[in-house]
Parts: C-alpha cells; structure tokens; sequence
C-alpha cells in the first residue's frame, strides 16, 4: 500500500524558490529585482510550453509578495502565507483554471471577489491558468478589472498558446516568455534529485529521459518517475529505451553504417528487431533524422558547440561518420528522410513506408563533383569524327525548279513580312507596354496599309483604338520608314491565350538553331554531350 505521505518527483521536488526555477534565469531575476525594488505590477502574463516552471513561478511571486517577511525576493517558506500558498490552499491566492472555469459567469464572480480586501495577507492574487481556455464573452468581461484592478489585487495569467489571446488582454499585462529547458540544465537537475532520493540509475537511461522531455522539466521528472517505479539501478538501458519510446544509440549507429555499406537485408532486420520490441517507426525515423542533422552540423562547423546532448562516445561515432560522405550527399539523406516523414500523416502502413525510406537511403549512388566531372572531361580523348568520304566524279548538279504557275515569290529583304518583325523589335524595345500586348494581336503590313488584328471586346481592342496608342505606332513607323501609315483596327473571335503565330514559331527555331550551334563550339560542353551520350534540349524561359 503507498503511504499517504508519498509524493510523486514532480510534486516533490517542485521549485519553492527562484533560485530553484531551471532554465528561467533571465525571468526569475527580473522578478527578483522588481520585488526589491517595489515595482510591482498589477498583471502578468507567463507563456511558454507545457512544464518550463510557469505555474511554480507565478506560486513563488505570490509567496515573495505575501510573505510576513517581505515583500521579499526570497519568502521565508515558514509563515502561514508561504506554507499555505506552497500546499495550494491560501485563502487570498485563487488559482483558477480556465479550462474548467471559461465561461463569462465565472468571470463575473471574480470581478466581484475583487472588490473586497484580503482576509489577512497583503495581496489579494489571482492565478488563472490555461487561460487562453476563457471564452471571447469571458476575456472581454475581464477587460476592465484588468485594467485598472484595485491597489491590493494581482493578477498572474499563465498560458501554452498565447496566439488565442486577444491582443487586448496581452497589451495590460507585463509579459514573460518562458524558454524550453536545455537538456544540459534538465541533466544537472535530475541527477541532484537522484542524489536526494538515495537511487541510481545508468548514464545512458539518465539520459534517455532528458531527450524523451522535449525540454520540459515536468515531463523529464514524471518519465525518472517511470524508471524509479520499474526498478531503479537494476533497470537496463534497453528497458529504459523502450519504456520511455527513446531509440538507443546503437540502433542509430548500427543503421547508418548499414546504409553506408549498403546492407538492404540488414536494415530490414534492424526495423523488424525494432518492431518487435514495440518501437513507434516513426519516431524511429525521427531519430535517424536528428542523428543526420548532427552529422551535418559537425562536418559543417567540425565543433562541438551546436551537437545537442550528445555523450563523448556518441560524438566519436558521428566524427567517423562525417568523414564517409559530403556535406551534399548527408543533405540529400536528410531531404529524403523529411519527405518520408511528411507523408507517413496519409499512409496507414507506417512500417513499410519506412523500410522503403531506408532502403532508398541504401540505393542512393555517390555524388561526384563538378571537379571530378571536370577532370574526366578533360582527360577522356576526343570523340573520333567519321573521316570525310574520297572525291569521286564531279555531280552534275541538277536544273533548278521552276516555281508552279501561280505560287508565291520569294520573301525579299525589304519585303512586308521583314518590315513586320523590325516594326515589332522597335515596339519592344521603345514601349514596354505595347510589347506586352502583342503576343496577343497580329500585324498585317502592305505597303502603308497597317492592319492591327485584335481579340474583340478585349482590354487589348480598347487600348489599339485608343488615339493615344496609335500616334505610338504612327511615330514608330515613320521613324523606321520615313513615312505616314494607314493604320486600321479589325477584330475577332477571342482564341486561347497559349495560341502561337507561325511567325513566332518561326523564330523561336532560329533562335534554337542558333543557340545550340554556340554551345556546341565549346569543346567541354561538346565532349560532356558525347561522354554521357546527353541529348541536347532547347528552353527558352518565358
């Protein structure tokens, strides 16, 4: 049977000072010196994750302000206000939780229960926890006594999710951001208790529970909780690994030298091993991705600084490691491994997602530099063009065709079509605007007869028509021609915005052709195409 006396870690070793709160220094002495200094304010607000010391600060503040020896940066823990305030039953501290107490009718019995005097400390202080839980109705009938609450009355509002209080609550209140805990910090901290409590657990398992918080004191305290409750000393690391869902090490370890090696049947044993011991895969996943994060950060920086809680044996593991592959290749891992992880939320087989993600990992062939590419380049020999074919008898080269009766001349150099693509150059480059708007219509020259084709009852009918619009074209085209043009609009059917003229097909191929007969007199280039047996590919951007 356990003892009525007996209290769980967390309650136990709760801070009573604030020189006990881990992780909050910069907040608790703030506190501290407005306490010394009679700077009190009538309102505060503490926000940050689950278990970073909030609720204990706002009950250590009540305790510093009402203390028979203060107000005081340091209560005395001996008077009736500390004691009672400390086991939760002080009759001018309230602590109230918003999550059970939203409504607007609870609101109004606390702004009647301000109005009247402590029974007997010197402050009558409000903690009202989880409060973004209140309702809008609640918030806005608290606005008033938050503003201007009476001389004897502070209030200290706690939160997680300070985005769903509206800003008018958080503008009258002074406000303290509480950090996630460094690991290091929640290491010192549990291995002090363990020392208190007379139990000894191993390094490794000490540090099993510090990763499993996620930076929260309370969750790190309640998970030592678990381990003291299993056994204690005679308690395995594996046991501990898999109570508190922590992927060991070794598993890590073992499965990045499988992937490296490129063993499939190994990691598959691995997952399976991992499966049947009752792991959660994706956490597993997770785990790997750290572990590559860290590898990453040393190759980078080759330092220990930003390696997050990592033993000295661990440590020399990712430092072999680092030296396997390039930064570029650890990152390509570290992309797939986040993809995998993003879609493991729409599969229900989360295990072979991820045998398939590390087995990807396994596949995936060694990247050779741009220098290496280079070098191969360079030293491979020439490809060997096909020799000419031997001068044989002269050809009688063949009469040329006589056009049909009927058909078209030849485009001449000063012929419409050519004037056509100057007028248009001239355009882009002297009006951005029309040239804008002429993917969108088309241009018909006979001598001075201008003809602009539009789409009708468009944007670009009404601007062509404009007057404006057409004395730009006359000054273009007597510019260019030294004459007067007859300029006429005619309209039609509206076609897809994607259709291409048979002009510009036309010069889009002899700006291909062009281009690539450029690249190809770079002998790099030439001989990159020939090695890899590439194929050259024409993209103009837009």
């Amino acid at each position: 049977m356990v003892p009525k006396s007996y209290q769980v870690i967390a309650r136990k070793w709760r801070p009573q000072q604030f020189e006990e709160v881990v992780g909050q220094k910069t907040i608790t002495r703030t506190l501290q010196n407005a306490i010394r200094l009679g700077r009190i304010a009538h309102a505060y607000l503490f926000t940050g994750t689950r278990g970073v010391g909030k609720t204990s600060t706002a009950r250590i503040l009540a305790k510093a302000l009402n203390c028979h020896q203060g107000p005081t940066p340091n209560p005395c823990d001996a008077c009736p206000s500390c004691l009672e305030i400390a086991q939760g039953n002080a009759i001018d501290v309230l602590e109230i939780d918003a999550a059970s107490n939203r409504g607007i009718g609870e609101i109004r019995e606390l702004r009647e229960n301000v109005q009247y005097a402590p029974s007997r400390d010197r402050h009558k202080i409000f903690i009202i926890d989880e409060v973004h839980m209140l309702t809008t109705e609640a918030f806005n009938a608290l606005l008033k006594t938050l503003e201007e609450p009476p001389a004897h009355v502070i209030f200290i509002l706690a939160t997680t999710e300070l985005y769903k209080i509206p800003q008018t609550i958080v503008s009258r209140c002074q406000q303290f951001d509480f950090r996630i805990i460094p690991f290091d910090e929640i290491y010192e901290r549990l291995r002090g208790i363990l020392a208190e409590e007379g139990t000894r657990i191993t390094d490794q398992s000490l540090r099993f529970v510090v990763k499993a918080s996620g930076g929260s004191m309370r969750d790190a305290e309640s998970a030592l909780q678990k381990i003291v409750s299993l056994g204690g000393e005679g308690v395995s690391d594996e046991d501990v690994s898999a109570l508190l869902g922590v992927v060991q090490q070794d598993f890590l370890n073992q499965t990045m030298r499988m992937i490296l090696n490129q063993d499939h049947a190994g990691i598959l044993d691995l997952i399976d091993r991992l499966y049947d011991r009752g792991h959660d895969l994706q956490n597993f996943l997770r785990a790997f991705m750290e572990f590559v994060r860290h590898v990453i950060v040393h190759k980078v920086t080759g330092s220990q600084q930003h390696l997050l809680f990592l033993s000295e044996e661990d440590i020399a593991v990712i430092r072999e490691i680092a030296g396997q592959l390039t930064v570029e290749e650890f990152i390509r891992h570290y992309d797939l491994l986040l993809q995998a992880d993003n879609q493991l939320r729409w599969t229900p087989f989360v295990r072979f997602h991820v045998e398939m993600a590390f087995l990807k990992l396994a596949s995936m062939p060694k990247l050779a530099s741009l220098e290496q590419i280079l070098t191969a380049l360079q030293e491979a020999p020439m490809p060997v063009r096909p020799a000419a074919p031997a001068a044989g008898p002269p050809v009688a080269e063949p009469a040329p065709k006589q056009p049909p009766p009927g058909a078209a001349p030849p485009i001449e150099p000063n012929s419409d079509r050519d004037r056509i693509r100057i007028f248009r150059d001239a355009i882009g480059k002297q009006h951005a605007p029309l040239k804008a708007m002429l993917p969108h219509v088309e241009l018909h020259l006979s001598g001075r007869r201008l003809e602009i084709v539009v789409p009708e009852n468009t944007f670009y009918e009404r601007n062509f028509r404009h007057p404006n619009t057409q004395k730009q074209l006359e000054d273009i085209f007597i510019e260019l021609f030294q004459t007067t043009p007859e300029i006429s609009i005619r309209t039609k059917a509206r076609t897809p915005e994607n259709h291409v003229r048979q002009e510009d097909t036309q010069r889009l191929r002899e700006e291909q052709k062009r281009v690539e007969a450029l690249f190809m007199e770079d002998r790099v280039a030439r001989a990159l195409i020939d090695k890899v047996s590439g194929k050259w590919i024409f993209k103009r951007q837009p």
